[in-house]
């Protein structure tokens, strides 16, 4: 099982909501929505009964070509630029366009750059609330990656005991994030204040 693959489960099932939300189209805009659904954090989905856009800059498309370019992935991909959205859902026909919970201001101007019905909708976020056999893989790799750093930092703890000597904190980080990339995570475990 592959992320395209889930991709497409997930965008079956987000369709399939759509009549009990009494909507005709979903836009999404919230970065982890957005990765849930695409697959990368940024740009802006529209998702209609009959079609599937991911609108990004230029940076990001060229950025994530890893999965933008899969011959299998089912985003139609175009070129965000100001009101291209707006415009391209003026002009497709929707009546009743679902949205996530967005602040006051976005829902106001989207409202009146948008001639239709707004619903407000949580259906994504009830969609991420149930992991996929491709997901709970994830997990359990993360969970992997995260026991051996902690295995990592109770053997530093303990030599530092046992040495009786103290050891600065950075080189501490340094050894546990050494362990965890061999391990396989991608990001750093730490943030910007170690």
């Amino acid at each position: 099982m592959d992320l395209i693959f889930d991709i497409n489960n997930r965008i079956q099932r987000i369709r399939s909501g759509f009549e009990s939300y009494g909507i005709d189209a979903l836009l999404v805009s919230k970065p982890s929505n957005v990765m849930y659904l695409t697959g990368r954090e940024t740009g802006y989905v529209l998702i209609t009964e009959d079609s599937l856009i991911l609108w990004v800059k230029d940076l990001y498309r060229d950025l994530y070509n890893d999965v933008y370019s899969d011959k299998n992935y089912i985003f139609e991909l175009r070129n965000y630029d100001k009101g291209v959205i707006a415009t391209h859902i003026n002009d497709i026909g929707i009546k009743k366009l679902g949205v996530e919970n967005i602040s006051v201001s976005s829902y106001e101007r989207l409202r009146k750059e948008i001639e239709i019905e707004l619903i407000i909708c949580d259906i994504v976020e009830k969609g991420r609330s149930i992991k996929s056999r491709y997901e709970i893989e994830l997990l359990k790799k993360s969970a992997e990656i995260a026991r051996r750093g902690m295995e990592k930092a109770y053997e530093i703890i303990n030599n530092i005991e046992k040495d009786k000597k103290g050891m600065r904190e950075i080189d501490i980080a340094a050894e546990i994030e050494y362990e965890i990339r061999r391990a396989g995570s991608e990001t750093p475990p730490f943030g910007e204040g170690m």
